[in-house]
């Protein structure tokens, strides 16, 4: 009863919480005379990918406190969602008619407009043009190591030089996804600790219900776009699920999401021996709800703050390289612990403490740890306070530039716009989408063939059926047969 009641007081202070958030920003807001900036987000893909998340956890906030939002990217799942906060342009990606592209950018550039950029190849040229004529908040919310291998050494240094001169002339601002990342990115690229700074994911903590009872069967859970690079969450994952089934739990693996990388992920679970014990639950439109499925999930980065507002105990997961998985399986998330693993995204370094320690570890968080830690993404993560922060850091962003640094900019623009996108490269565009239309047209051929093949099968075995009741009609026949001879050769002798 005594840790029931710890549990219900810890739930009703994370809703307070909120209403004090709430409260907090609504006079914010109303104290602030100035007008809230035009925000301008550009993106690749409207997917359900981290950065996109994020931006639309901004986009949301921005319009209901009554700032305007453009939305600039390729159209994906999250189209609708970006389109109620405000207007859409839709793009290609990758990006074939770039003059068309940059007026459409250009045209939505105000007198107070913020555009907030996740840092793709194909808007890098575009970075010295917008610094120009409005504030430029760069996301690079890669890894470390990424622009190193991402780049041609060239490109690399040409965008090196675009950035260092919009520091020098107080035109830059970078966010990166943690604090280690942000370190390396301005280690990189030669600028100011001051320059890059991280800014962390937040979540949507309106609707937070209370923990969800622990059930007989232990579910440990993943919810990630299956992409390629997302493939290491399972690989460390099913080693938990191994660790847990040797205890002699009776448990399984559930995989949330959908992408491009789907077969791989199923055939890497049946290659594990243990697919039976693997689920796939296809794509989640609600990642906090589904983590309520899950009463252990094994994750990083935004993921890990929606798993522990939804009551889950987490295991976080590094993304540093490695043969071995189960290194990559870092710590438990606790009270004491999660201020420092939040820093680094909830992304941190390779662990040797194994699947077996760390599930035990797990377990051992009572509800009342979970209530508390739900207390702290309410507090510390929300979409509310993220919101302030970014628009505190996009203020600071000079709007004064001298001469020479614009001729500068300018110089450099035309360089990397000759290097990053060429004819050649626009053709090979083209090519790749022409490739990857013909074989979409021959998977659908290929897959309406099967479709026929299978009924094609099931009507062989409807005949199947019927015939082998005709065998057996006319054995009974045969048999009855066989009983008249017998008993008529009886009757003769």
């Amino acid at each position: 009863m005594h840790n029931r009641h710890c549990l219900d007081l810890a739930v009703k202070s994370s809703l307070v919480a909120i209403a004090i958030e709430k409260k907090m920003l609504s006079q914010i807001g109303n104290s602030s005379k100035a007008p809230l900036p035009r925000l301008v987000l550009m993106t690749g893909a409207l997917v359900r990918g981290g950065m996109e998340m994020q931006f639309l956890d901004l986009a949301r906030e921005h319009h209901q406190n009554g700032g305007e939002v453009v939305t600039i990217g390729a159209n994906g799942p999250l189209l609708k969602s970006f389109m109620t906060f405000g207007k859409t342009v839709l793009t290609d990606f990758p990006i074939i008619d770039r003059k068309s592209f940059v007026d459409a950018v250009v045209g939505e550039i105000r007198n107070d407009t913020v555009c907030i950029i996740a840092l793709q190849s194909d808007y890098f040229s575009l970075i010295p043009l917008l610094a120009k004529i409005c504030r430029v908040l760069v996301c690079a919310h890669n890894r470390s190591g990424t622009f190193e291998q991402w780049l041609p050494a060239k490109s690399l240094t040409q965008l090196t030089k675009i950035f260092q001169a919009l520091e020098n002339d107080g035109r830059l601002a970078l966010s990166a996804s943690s604090r280690t990342n942000a370190d390396a990115h301005a280690k990189l690229f030669g600028l100011k600790d001051s320059t890059v700074k991280a800014w962390y994911p937040s979540v949507c903590t309106t609707d937070l219900e209370p923990l969800k009872e622990h059930e007989n069967d232990l579910k440990i859970g993943i919810i990630a776009r299956l992409s390629p690079e997302k493939l290491l969450l399972l690989q460390a994952a099913v080693h938990v699920l191994r660790a847990a089934l040797a205890s002699g739990d009776k448990a399984k693996l559930l995989v949330a999401g959908e992408g491009i990388a789907r077969a791989e992920f199923e055939e890497w679970a049946n290659a594990s021996g243990l697919g039976d014990n693997i689920e796939f639950l296809g794509e989640s439109t609600d990642p906090v709800s589904t983590c309520r499925r899950f009463d252990i999930a094994v994750v990083n980065g935004r993921v890990a703050l929606e798993a522990l507002l939804a009551g889950c105990r987490v295991i976080t997961v590094s993304v540093d390289e490695t043969a071995d998985h189960e290194l990559r399986l870092h710590s438990v998330v606790t009270c004491e612990n999660i201020e420092i693993l939040a820093e680094d995204n909830f992304a941190p370094t390779l662990n040797k403490y194994g699947a077996e320690n760390l599930l035990k570890d797990a377990k051992s968080i009572s509800d009342f740890d979970r209530a508390q830690l739900q207390k702290w993404v309410v507090e510390k993560r929300s979409a509310g306070i993220s919101h302030k922060l970014c628009l505190d850091r996009v203020i600071d962003i000079s709007i004064e530039r001298s001469a020479s640094a614009t001729e500068y900019l300018l110089e450099y623009y035309f360089a990397i716009y000759d290097s990053l996108f060429t004819i050649d490269q626009s053709e090979q565009l083209r090519n790749e989408r022409a490739l990857r239309t013909e074989v979409s047209l021959e998977m659908e051929k290929a897959q309406n063939w099967i479709s026929e093949q299978r009924d094609a099968i099931q009507w062989l075995a409807e005949q199947r059926d019927n015939w082998e009741k005709v065998a057996i009609d006319c054995n009974d026949q045969l048999e009855s047969l066989r009983s008249i001879i017998s008993d008529s050769e009886k009757s003769e002798c």
